[in-house]
């Protein structure tokens, strides 16, 4: 008894195996409690308690088969939105060039005729004297304009479409 409360003193806390009032063998474990001084927990469990509860392994087979189980059906969920991701990436990399592509062929049609208007007007203006001249100029002008204007609304169109701000009705 003096070695064991000696452990006690020492130690803060600890597992021994002593019998209890009934004179089974028992596991005590106990523990100072840092928040408040000289208050300790001990608690005990019979060492038969333990020992005669074996593990049946079929349990143990059955809950570790499910666990591989749902673990299988996981990754194989997992497997395919990675498949559907990588479709849907596909797709959006598809659109994004389209895009691209589209803006680059825009850029180059919307460069023409502005640069059309712009040039026929200054030749319109250095020949100011000529009045035959100013007016194929200005007649020029005004194609390219409306050309201009048709491009931008058709960009303008297609951005509606997209955005689901339009309807179409048969």
């Amino acid at each position: 008894a003096d070695q064991l409360l000696a452990q006690l003193k020492e130690q803060s806390s600890g597992l021994m195996e002593l019998k209890d009032s009934k004179g089974q063998d028992c596991y005590w474990y106990y523990s100072q409690l840092d928040e408040f001084e000289n208050l300790d927990i001990l608690g005990y469990i019979p060492v038969s308690e333990l020992s005669a509860g074996v593990q049946n392994l079929t349990i143990v087979i059955a809950v570790a088969g499910t666990l591989l189980l749902i673990a299988l059906i996981d990754g194989a969920y997992i497997l395919s939105i990675n498949r559907r991701l990588r479709v849907t990436v596909g797709i959006a990399e598809k659109a994004s060039n389209a895009k691209t592509q589209f803006l680059s062929s825009m850029s180059h049609d919307i460069r023409t005729p502005l640069n059309a208007v712009l040039g026929m007007t200054e030749l319109a203006q250095s020949h100011g004297n000529d009045s035959d001249y100013v007016q194929e100029c200005l007649r020029k002008i005004s194609i390219s304009g409306n050309h201009l204007l048709t491009l931008i609304n058709d960009i303008l169109e297609i951005s509606r479409v997209e955005s689901g701000r339009i309807t179409v009705n048969l």
